[in-house]
């Protein structure tokens, strides 16, 4: 079973004026939503798959890049196509590190967040973030 299984709705089925369980999650419904939070402008920003499984493999940063910062929305994927998804209390800054363990670089993506406690965190790979539109060409 999964922690998706007791809901009953399809989309939105639980969620506040600043998170949301979207079960069975999709583009559209991760749109949906950022609509909701936002004034409309916004990007859905996918967190990229690693070119090598890293689980288990002491990680050295090889080098670190900042991509943006946004207040909009995050939306983890805990499970295939169901999303966790909040709206930070603070700015979120997002940087991309690179590792090669093996000698074949993968990008992952790292979110620090600035409220009451700053932290940071890796992004799991499927993970959406919602950024107003950038003038940067990144991976959407």
């Amino acid at each position: 079973t999964n922690c998706f299984d007791d809901l009953d709705e399809k989309l939105f089925s639980k969620r506040t004026d600043h998170a949301a369980i979207i079960k069975g999650g999709s583009d559209d419904s991760l749109t949906q939503w950022a609509e909701e939070i936002t004034d409309g402008k916004f990007k859905l920003f996918h967190v990229p798959m690693p070119n090598e499984l890293l689980s288990g493999k002491v990680l050295s940063i090889d080098k670190t890049k900042f991509l943006f910062r946004t207040e909009l929305g995050v939306c983890h994927q805990p499970e295939k196509e169901n999303f966790v998804c909040h709206k930070p209390e603070g700015p979120v800054d997002i940087i991309e590190i690179t590792v090669s363990p093996n000698g074949k670089p993968s990008a992952l993506w790292v979110a620090c967040h600035h409220d009451s406690v700053d932290f940071c965190h890796v992004l799991n790979a499927g993970d959406v973030v919602i950024a107003p539109p950038l003038n940067k060409n990144l991976r959407q």
